[in-house]
Order: C-alpha cells, then sequence, then structure tokens
C-alpha cells in the first residue's frame, strides 16, 4: 500500500492527524455520507453523517447536518443531536454521530443516532465501541443521549458508514495502528467496504501538542 499526500497552505492544528475517504455508491455521482472536524477552544469536534438511502436526496440530508455542525455554537454532543433532528425534518432524514474530544478532562463526549459505527483505538491496539441509539435523525428518534469515555494520549477515534462494515480489528493487521491515519482509513476501506452503499470513514488521532 503507498501514502500520497498533497500539502496546502492550511495547517492542522498541532497534535491533530486525521484522514478520511468518502465515496459514493456505485452509479452514484453524488455522496450520500458527509463528514467535518471542528477545533473548539481547546475541543475537538468531529460528525460522520448518512443521509437515508443515496443519491442526490441522501446529500441533501448531510450536506445540511454539516452546515448545521459548521453553524452550530456546539456545546454538547447532545446539544448538537437535539438540533439537527430539528433541522432535518424536511429532508429524508439520517444516520448520525458526533463525537467531542476534551483534553482537560481526558474525556470523549460522543452522541450518536443510527448506524454510524464508531470506536476509540488504544495505541496498544483493543476497541472500545461507542454507543449510538436507533433511529433516523430528522424522522423518528426515540432517544438522544449522550456518553462519556475516557480519553488516552495516542488513542485513535475511527469513525464509519454503514457502507462499511462494521467487524474490524486494527490488531490484525501489526503495527498499523500507529501508522499514519491515512494507511488506516485506506486499509479499513478496502477490507471492510461492502460495495453497494456510500462509504465514509474517518480516523483521527489527537495528543496533546
Amino acid at each position: 500500500m503507498v501514502l500520497s499526500r498533497v500539502r496546502t497552505e492550511q495547517k492542522s492544528p498541532a497534535g491533530l492527524e486525521f484522514s478520511a475517504l468518502s465515496v459514493p455508491a456505485p452509479g452514484e455521482t453524488e455522496c450520500g455520507d458527509a463528514w467535518h472536524l471542528r477545533k473548539i477552544d481547546g475541543h475537538l469536534w468531529a460528525m460522520v453523517v448518512d443521509g437515508l438511502g443515496h443519491g442526490p436526496l441522501a446529500a441533501v440530508a448531510a450536506a445540511e447536518a454539516v452546515r448545521l455542525f459548521c453553524n452550530n455554537s456546539l456545546k454538547t454532543p447532545l446539544g448538537y443531536l437535539e438540533a439537527a433532528h430539528l433541522g432535518l425534518q424536511s429532508s429524508r432524514g439520517a444516520a448520525l454521530a458526533v463525537a467531542e474530544i476534551d483534553f482537560s478532562s481526558h474525556e470523549l463526549h460522543y452522541a450518536g443516532v443510527g448506524n454510524i459505527v464508531s470506536s476509540i483505538v488504544a495505541p496498544t491496539g483493543g476497541n472500545r465501541s461507542l454507543i449510538s441509539h436507533n433511529g433516523i435523525v430528522g424522522v423518528q428518534v426515540r432517544k438522544l443521549q449522550q456518553f462519556d469515555y475516557k480519553w488516552h494520549e495516542g488513542d485513535l477515534l475511527v469513525m464509519h458508514s454503514d457502507g462499511m462494515s462494521g467487524r474490524w480489528k486494527l490488531d490484525r493487521y501489526p503495527g498499523i495502528v500507529l501508522a499514519d491515519t491515512g494507511l488506516i482509513a485506506a486499509l479499513l476501506y478496502r477490507d471492510g467496504k461492502r460495495g453497494r452503499d456510500d462509504t465514509t470513514v474517518l480516523v483521527v488521532r489527537l495528543q496533546q501538542p
């Protein structure tokens, strides 16, 4: 596997390394998945959204979730999900998950609805799966809830849509957990993609600068 990067003038915040792949379903030109990162007051926020189905209408739902993520004051992951549930009611809806990494408390705060798969992967291996509730944001949600997890130096946050199987384990690939996030994202996509839906995978490594 070969990694190639294109450098831009915009630099990532110190201590932040991330990579993402977002690929439309076969036969589609628009991707119904999306992802975004924000860093606010020393907290890193990450979101992945999967618009219901695929194609242009799914892409509209995903784009609206990203717009709300960028324009929202983002007090808590739960607060963002509540705003997104209202904001996506004119769309077909989406699966949606958001994580906030707080350096001061060494915690990751997380809220999700639908089949976005998210995990914390330790540098020594081993996954901690993050909990989402069933439902479709903007359409029908029985429960919105935030969960809190410990975040350790060098941990990876992996989030992906259901276009990729959730049965991956990075410890099957010796040493890969310490590799560049671009290699990790590409490996997960290569070996886990289902090949019949939009697929997005986001890998984030955040260390104290």
